[in-house]
């Protein structure tokens, strides 16, 4: 992977993204917060490797349903879901979960019980809106908060990421 530029100096093309804030990573809240599987195992966040989307979700979320319904039909059609292929865990939470028995049902509906999550004691991420999509690198930072158009999006922003970190990493090796 060859980068052009001065030493010291960020690539044009990754120039404006600025991923130092502390704030933009995942707070121990949300690392620490206990999910729920439909079986009633439990998993932190923390214990999942790699790029992460969290996907909230509410069961009466219209929007949220049709998602189910477009990833079930991708592990279906092609054997895969398109992030999972691009190296992305989708973690779809139900943030507001209380009812069990209702969370099972869906996830049974859309054959969704190896990604979905009862987040019934999750906390630390404001959820504005359902759905809400949150992407993570692998060190837990956020690289995407927000609504997004299409898959390409979300995997245009690892890519923009994956590249500042390695324009990163070459600068501290040649300076």
């Amino acid at each position: 992977y060859k980068i052009y530029c001065l030493p010291g100096e960020v690539p044009h093309s990754l120039a404006g993204i600025d991923y130092s804030d502390s704030e933009k990573y995942l707070s121990d809240d949300v690392l620490h917060s206990l999910l729920y599987t439909v079986y009633g195992d439990t998993v932190r966040i923390k214990d999942i490797s790699g790029w992460k989307l969290l996907n909230f979700w509410t069961y009466s979320c219209g929007a949220c349903l049709e998602h189910f319904g477009k990833l079930q039909e991708e592990k279906y059609k092609q054997g895969y879901r398109t992030l999972d292929s691009n190296g992305i865990t989708v973690i779809c939470i139900n943030h507001l979960s209380g009812n069990t028995k209702r969370f099972g049902e869906i996830t049974d509906r859309f054959d969704m019980a190896d990604i979905s999550y009862a987040g019934r004691d999750f906390t630390g991420i404001n959820v504005p809106y359902t759905p809400y999509y949150v992407l993570c690198a692998p060190d837990n930072r956020i690289v995407f908060k927000g609504q997004y158009k299409d898959y390409d999006s979300l995997i245009k922003h690892k890519r923009k990421y994956e590249r500042l970190i390695r324009a990163k990493n070459y600068l501290k090796i040649h300076q």
